[in-house]
C-alpha cells in the first residue's frame, strides 16, 4: 500500500497536538487546505511535511546567515 496521500481532520488535530473542532475550523476557514469528499474532509499529505520542513528551518540556528 503506498503512503497516506490525505489525513482525516481527526489525525491532523492529533498530529498538530490541536483539538479536532479547531483543526475543523482552520480547514474551513482555509488555514489548513482541505478538500471535501463527500462528507468528508481531507487534508494532503504534504501540508504535514511543509510544517515540518518549515519546523526544521525555524529550528536550525543561524542557517539564513550561514553562521556557525
Amino acid at each position: 500500500m503506498l503512503g497516506a496521500t490525505f489525513f482525516s481532520i481527526p489525525e491532523i488535530a492529533k498530529a498538530l497536538g490541536i483539538s479536532r473542532i479547531t483543526a475543523y475550523r482552520h480547514a474551513a476557514a482555509g488555514t489548513i487546505p482541505s478538500v471535501k469528499i463527500g462528507a468528508r474532509r481531507l487534508v494532503p499529505a504534504s501540508y504535514l511535511q511543509s510544517l515540518e520542513a518549515k519546523a526544521q528551518a525555524a529550528a536550525s540556528p543561524n542557517k539564513a546567515t550561514g553562521e556557525k
